[in-house]
């Protein structure tokens, strides 16, 4: 079948779908073919994920996907504040995530603060500053995690922005930037061109990575997209080091006594 679909991949293409081996009852259809099914898998993963998560925890965890730090930003940017005021913790999932632009920004967001609250007589509160996070953070990696996503999960450890857990990074946080010459058949030269150090002055990542505070494989489900435990053989959720990301999840839930809003509440 695939041989019909050859050199159509982002172009829409029309075809004619049947539930029987003939024309009867066939349907037209126009489809835009991708160059291949990773990506829509990895997606497919990720809900998966996002469902599980959801359920086992009982709908006090979010879970958020983060394929990148290109497009996949506005990944993070729908999942945090998609969930802010509706989840009381949040699994950010980065693995197999090479880089992009590197996100201080968004580990700004993970790392607000509320400072305080409008409450009115009806409705929710308001709180300043708004798209705060009041709840613990857990952020998968593993060694697939290189560049950008690298140095963000430097930068979430060294600032305490969320609890580390999966496996240790690539130890490759540095790549060519700027100026990267085309070659007139189509390759392209690519060389790093500086280095990176940390506040302590040292080259922190580079042939080291970032070692996670929790260290072991994370499958809700299964990946099929590198080397690591698999998970229970029903597809399930319950590997245990990914029970035991959830169970510190929620930990984290009961020992901070809900938000400080909840404490107002009380009072």
């Amino acid at each position: 079948m695939h041989r019909f679909l050859v050199g159509t991949a982002g172009k829409p293409t029309r075809i004619t779908v049947s539930s029987r081996p003939d024309s009867s009852g066939a349907r037209n259809l126009t489809v835009v073919p991708t160059a291949g099914s990773n990506t829509i898998r990895r997606y497919a993963w990720a809900e998966a994920n996002r469902k599980r998560v959801e359920e086992l925890s009982g709908g006090r965890l979010g879970y958020v996907y983060v394929p990148d730090y290109g497009d996949g930003i506005e990944n993070f940017l729908a999942g945090f504040l998609g969930y802010a005021g509706r989840v009381e913790g949040l699994v950010i999932d980065q693995r197999f995530n090479n880089g992009g632009i590197t996100p201080d920004a968004l580990i700004e967001m993970l790392r607000a603060e509320p400072w305080y609250a409008y409450r009115y007589r009806y409705g929710a509160d308001v709180v300043v500053p708004q798209n705060t996070f009041d709840g613990p953070k857990v952020l998968i990696i593993n060694e697939r995690n290189g560049s950008a996503a690298e140095t963000g999960v430097l930068m979430a450890k060294l600032t305490q922005a969320a609890i580390l857990v999966g496996r240790q990074t690539y130890g490759a946080g540095i790549g060519a930037a700027l100026d990267q010459p085309d070659l007139i058949d189509g390759g392209r030269i690519a060389i790093p061109n500086r280095a990176a150090y940390d506040p302590a002055g040292t080259w922190g990542i580079e042939n080291m990575g970032v070692a996670p505070d929790i260290t072991g494989n994370f499958y809700f489900v299964e990946s099929g997209l590198g080397s690591g435990s698999a998970s229970t053989a029903d597809g399930g959720a319950s590997t245990p080091r990914a029970a035991a990301t959830l169970r510190h999840s929620r930990s984290s839930i009961r020992a901070r006594d809900c938000s400080w809003r909840s404490r107002m509440v009380a009072s």
